[in-house]
């Protein structure tokens, strides 16, 4: 997709919102909707969830409801489901979001955005008389754009494989969430995995900035099952993942294979081992920059 293409999409979801909006819904009702749709997502909880976030926490001078049904609408595709999972690209999405409405209206809260108190009934009148429904329909759709954008329609999920699941398949997973910037969200699994992520991958890791709160071996079973997330992209790190026989992963996403040496099977003191961990470290982090920059689409390119 190109940036005109992508900008007339965020366009179209900021005018659902409006559509909605105007059609009885309120504000965050009609830009979580509107978020949902722009994913392909239905659920009877939708836009129901939304509705005390209306009207700045249901009259109460709270934070404006088209950014809070935005906020929502980033948590459909970035949030997590279990708390061993990351919060980084949800809590990035969401500072994203804030940030740029902020700089284009100076405010988040509702009393500030209308200059009147919807709960009290002189706030109320002032509203009403003053024709502001009209600024509250420009912050849906602002909002519903900005978060459009930071979906982008949905993030680029990647499966990163190795055998075990302790350490170059942790390294690529880190490295993808982190390079990604929000558009790519990637998971990581063995097919024989450990049950624990190498120490020295944790101490790698940390020492480059990435959080670790969350990183676990896990079996790549988890992503073949029923409500798993789709994937755009498998990529094989190991030659022994590579030489399996996978399961069937729900969406039939691309798979490529980028080996690399392992750096579990290092000797030597721990500085020594730590060593040859952050070589394969930047072997790995050089491979997913080029993916970055090429996309799912030419992953097959990487050389």
């Amino acid at each position: 997709m190109n940036q005109r293409q992508a900008q007339e999409n965020y366009r179209k979801a900021g005018e659902a919102a409006l559509g909605h909006f105007k059609g009885g819904l309120f504000c965050a009702e009609s830009v979580l909707l509107a978020l949902a749709e722009f994913q392909d997502i239905s659920s009877d909880l939708i836009p129901a969830i939304a509705t005390g976030f209306c009207s700045g926490m249901a009259r109460t001078c709270g934070q404006c409801g088209a950014v809070s049904g935005a906020v929502m609408g980033l948590g459909l595709a970035y949030g997590r489901n279990r708390g061993d999972e990351s919060l980084d690209q949800a809590y990035l999405a969401t500072q994203r979001l804030l940030s740029r409405f902020r700089a284009e209206y100076g405010s988040t809260n509702c009393a500030e955005l209308l200059g009147c108190d919807l709960g009290t009934p002189e706030g109320y009148a002032s509203f009403k008389d003053r024709g502001l429904v009209k600024n509250c329909f420009a912050y849906a759709v602002k909002a519903t754009e900005l978060a459009a954008e930071l979906i982008e329609p949905h993030p680029i999920n990647v499966l990163v494989l190795c055998t075990g699941n302790s350490a170059r398949s942790v390294m690529g997973e880190a490295l993808i969430n982190a390079l990604g910037e929000g558009r790519w969200k990637a998971f990581s699994a063995g097919s024989h995995p450990t049950g624990q992520v190498n120490p020295l991958t944790l101490e790698l890791l940390a020492e480059r900035g990435h959080r670790i709160d969350g990183l676990r071996s896990k079996s790549w079973d988890e992503f073949a099952a029923d409500g798993a997330p789709k994937m755009d992209l498998v990529i094989t790190v190991c030659d022994n993942a590579a030489g399996e026989i996978c399961p069937v992963w729900p969406g039939g996403p691309k798979k490529i294979h980028l080996g690399f040496p392992d750096p579990a099977a290092a000797t030597g003191t721990h500085g020594e081992r730590l060593a040859e961990f952050r070589r394969i470290y930047a072997q790995i982090e050089e491979k997913m920059k080029r993916l970055i920059e090429l996309g799912p689409e030419k992953a097959g390119d990487i050389a």
